[in-house]
Protein backbone atom coordinates (compact mmCIF):
# COMPACT_ATOMS: atom_id res chain seq x y z
CA UNK A 1 0.00 0.00 0.00
CA UNK A 2 1.95 3.01 -1.10
CA UNK A 3 0.07 5.07 0.92
CA UNK A 4 1.03 4.05 4.28
CA UNK A 5 4.50 4.17 2.98
CA UNK A 6 4.82 7.74 2.59
CA UNK A 7 1.73 9.40 4.60
CA UNK A 8 2.99 11.73 7.20
CA UNK A 9 2.58 12.16 10.75
CA UNK A 10 0.95 15.59 9.96
CA UNK A 11 -1.77 13.38 8.01
CA UNK A 12 -1.95 11.06 11.38
CA UNK A 13 -2.60 14.17 13.42
CA UNK A 14 -4.89 15.67 11.51
CA UNK A 15 -7.06 11.53 11.43
CA UNK A 16 -6.46 11.81 15.20
CA UNK A 17 -7.37 15.02 16.10
CA UNK A 18 -10.65 14.53 14.66
CA UNK A 19 -11.25 11.10 16.62
CA UNK A 20 -10.66 12.92 19.87
CA UNK A 21 -13.29 15.78 18.56
CA UNK A 22 -15.74 12.96 18.50
CA UNK A 23 -14.98 10.64 21.03
CA UNK A 24 -13.24 12.24 23.60
CA UNK A 25 -14.97 14.06 26.54
CA UNK A 26 -12.20 16.38 27.37
CA UNK A 27 -10.13 16.61 24.18
CA UNK A 28 -8.82 20.23 24.37
CA UNK A 29 -5.82 18.13 26.65
CA UNK A 30 -5.08 15.23 24.20
CA UNK A 31 -5.49 17.63 21.08
CA UNK A 32 -2.43 20.04 22.67
CA UNK A 33 -0.21 17.11 23.58
CA UNK A 34 -0.74 15.55 19.95
CA UNK A 35 -0.14 19.46 17.91
CA UNK A 36 3.30 19.03 20.14
CA UNK A 37 4.34 16.02 18.26
CA UNK A 38 3.28 17.76 15.08
CA UNK A 39 5.16 20.85 15.76
CA UNK A 40 8.22 18.05 16.43
CA UNK A 41 7.63 15.10 13.61
CA UNK A 42 4.98 17.09 11.42
CA UNK A 43 6.73 16.30 8.14
CA UNK A 44 8.22 13.10 8.45
CA UNK A 45 6.90 9.71 7.18
CA UNK A 46 5.25 7.87 9.67
CA UNK A 47 7.19 4.36 8.93
CA UNK A 48 10.18 6.90 10.02
CA UNK A 49 9.33 7.35 13.24
CA UNK A 50 11.19 4.73 15.75
CA UNK A 51 10.77 4.10 19.56
CA UNK A 52 13.93 5.90 19.79
CA UNK A 53 12.83 9.28 18.36
CA UNK A 54 9.61 8.75 20.65
CA UNK A 55 12.28 8.13 23.99
CA UNK A 56 14.64 11.07 22.96
CA UNK A 57 11.27 13.34 22.59
CA UNK A 58 9.61 12.26 25.98
CA UNK A 59 13.04 12.66 28.09
CA UNK A 60 12.93 16.23 26.31
CA UNK A 61 9.21 17.11 27.44
CA UNK A 62 10.92 15.26 30.82
CA UNK A 63 13.41 18.40 31.19
CA UNK A 64 9.74 20.71 31.65
CA UNK A 65 7.00 19.01 33.58
CA UNK A 66 6.45 16.26 36.60
CA UNK A 67 6.70 12.65 35.81
CA UNK A 68 2.97 11.75 35.79
CA UNK A 69 2.30 14.51 32.76
CA UNK A 70 5.32 12.92 30.49
CA UNK A 71 3.07 9.79 31.22
CA UNK A 72 0.19 11.48 30.22
CA UNK A 73 2.32 12.42 26.96
CA UNK A 74 3.30 9.15 26.20
CA UNK A 75 -0.04 7.18 26.32
CA UNK A 76 -1.28 10.41 24.22
CA UNK A 77 1.33 9.41 21.41
CA UNK A 78 0.58 5.55 22.21
CA UNK A 79 -3.25 6.60 21.27
CA UNK A 80 -2.36 8.64 17.97
CA UNK A 81 -0.33 5.65 16.77
CA UNK A 82 -2.98 2.84 17.52
CA UNK A 83 -5.88 4.98 16.21
CA UNK A 84 -3.42 5.27 12.91
CA UNK A 85 -2.95 1.37 12.79
CA UNK A 86 -6.75 1.16 12.80
CA UNK A 87 -6.70 3.54 9.61
CA UNK A 88 -4.41 1.68 7.86
CA UNK A 89 -1.72 4.17 8.12
CA UNK A 90 0.92 2.19 10.04
CA UNK A 91 1.48 -1.37 10.90
CA UNK A 92 3.41 -1.21 14.74
CA UNK A 93 3.17 1.34 17.48
CA UNK A 94 6.43 2.38 17.99
CA UNK A 95 5.28 3.50 21.67
CA UNK A 96 4.61 -0.52 22.49
CA UNK A 97 6.64 -1.52 25.24
CA UNK A 98 8.04 1.95 26.04
CA UNK A 99 8.81 1.30 29.98
CA UNK A 100 6.21 4.00 31.97
CA UNK A 101 8.54 7.17 32.70
CA UNK A 102 10.63 6.75 36.27
CA UNK A 103 9.24 9.10 39.26
CA UNK A 104 12.34 11.57 39.06
CA UNK A 105 14.32 11.91 42.29
CA UNK A 106 13.75 14.80 44.03
CA UNK A 107 15.41 17.52 43.46
CA UNK A 108 17.51 19.07 46.35
CA UNK A 109 15.47 22.08 46.90
CA UNK A 110 18.72 24.37 48.79
CA UNK A 111 19.05 27.74 48.08
CA UNK A 112 22.31 29.17 47.92
CA UNK A 113 23.21 31.87 51.10
CA UNK A 114 22.41 35.13 48.47
CA UNK A 115 19.79 33.57 47.22
CA UNK A 116 18.13 32.91 50.93
CA UNK A 117 18.62 36.76 51.66
CA UNK A 118 16.98 38.11 47.68
CA UNK A 119 14.57 36.04 48.73
CA UNK A 120 13.61 37.59 52.55
CA UNK A 121 14.18 40.75 51.06
CA UNK A 122 11.32 40.60 48.24
CA UNK A 123 8.81 38.60 50.52
CA UNK A 124 9.47 41.62 53.49
CA UNK A 125 8.56 44.12 50.30
CA UNK A 126 5.57 42.50 50.07
CA UNK A 127 2.31 44.83 51.11
CA UNK A 128 0.70 42.47 52.27
CA UNK A 129 1.85 41.23 55.93
CA UNK A 130 -0.06 37.99 56.29
CA UNK A 131 1.64 36.87 52.43
CA UNK A 132 5.25 38.11 52.93
CA UNK A 133 5.19 36.03 56.63
CA UNK A 134 3.68 33.32 54.85
CA UNK A 135 6.26 33.01 52.24
CA UNK A 136 9.19 33.00 54.90
CA UNK A 137 7.29 30.29 56.97
CA UNK A 138 7.43 28.27 53.44
CA UNK A 139 11.02 28.93 53.58
CA UNK A 140 11.99 28.17 57.31
CA UNK A 141 10.15 24.92 57.30
CA UNK A 142 10.70 23.80 53.65
CA UNK A 143 6.63 22.94 53.65
CA UNK A 144 4.45 24.08 50.40
CA UNK A 145 2.70 27.57 49.93
CA UNK A 146 -0.52 25.63 49.94
CA UNK A 147 0.32 23.97 52.93
CA UNK A 148 0.87 26.95 55.12
CA UNK A 149 -2.71 28.89 53.85
CA UNK A 150 -4.35 25.77 55.10
CA UNK A 151 -2.94 25.72 58.62
CA UNK A 152 -5.39 25.85 61.21
CA UNK A 153 -4.42 27.33 64.77
CA UNK A 154 -5.34 23.84 66.18
CA UNK A 155 -2.80 21.63 64.24
CA UNK A 156 -0.14 23.47 66.44
CA UNK A 157 1.16 22.92 69.81
CA UNK A 158 0.61 24.87 72.74
CA UNK A 159 3.79 26.88 72.27
CA UNK A 160 3.46 26.16 68.23
CA UNK A 161 6.73 24.55 68.33
CA UNK A 162 5.19 21.54 66.77
CA UNK A 163 2.63 21.36 64.27
CA UNK A 164 0.31 18.14 62.81
CA UNK A 165 -0.90 18.86 59.21
CA UNK A 166 -3.34 16.05 59.52
CA UNK A 167 -3.25 15.54 55.37
CA UNK A 168 -0.85 16.49 53.06
CA UNK A 169 -0.71 16.04 49.05
CA UNK A 170 0.71 12.73 49.61
CA UNK A 171 -2.76 11.71 51.61
CA UNK A 172 -0.49 11.42 55.25
CA UNK A 173 -0.11 13.57 57.64
CA UNK A 174 2.90 15.47 58.27
CA UNK A 175 4.60 16.10 62.07
CA UNK A 176 6.56 19.02 61.69
CA UNK A 177 9.24 20.65 64.30
CA UNK A 178 9.65 24.01 64.15
CA UNK A 179 12.94 25.85 64.04
CA UNK A 180 13.08 29.27 65.97
CA UNK A 181 13.61 31.27 63.34
CA UNK A 182 9.86 29.85 62.26
CA UNK A 183 8.18 29.76 65.62
CA UNK A 184 9.40 33.62 65.38
CA UNK A 185 7.52 33.89 62.25
CA UNK A 186 4.23 32.09 63.83
CA UNK A 187 4.08 34.70 66.21
CA UNK A 188 4.46 37.24 64.10
CA UNK A 189 1.72 36.25 62.03
CA UNK A 190 -1.06 35.30 65.31
CA UNK A 191 -2.55 38.93 65.43
CA UNK A 192 -3.42 38.11 61.60
CA UNK A 193 -5.02 35.24 62.70
CA UNK A 194 -9.05 34.78 62.36
CA UNK A 195 -9.00 32.42 65.14
CA UNK A 196 -9.20 29.53 62.89
CA UNK A 197 -6.73 29.83 60.17
CA UNK A 198 -3.20 31.49 60.71
CA UNK A 199 -2.62 32.88 57.62
CA UNK A 200 -5.91 34.01 56.48
CA UNK A 201 -6.46 34.79 52.71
Amino acid sequence: NSHISDAKINELCDLVIEHSKNHHKDSAGFIAKIEKFRKRFGKKRIRDIRKSHIVRFLSEIAQSVDTPTVGRYQSAFSKMFAIGILHDLLTINPCTGLPKPKENPARDRRLSPEETHAFIEAALRDENPVHALALLLSLFTGLRQGNIRSFELSWFNADYSELLIPTSKSGKPIHHYLNKTSQEIVQLMLPYSDGRFLAPS
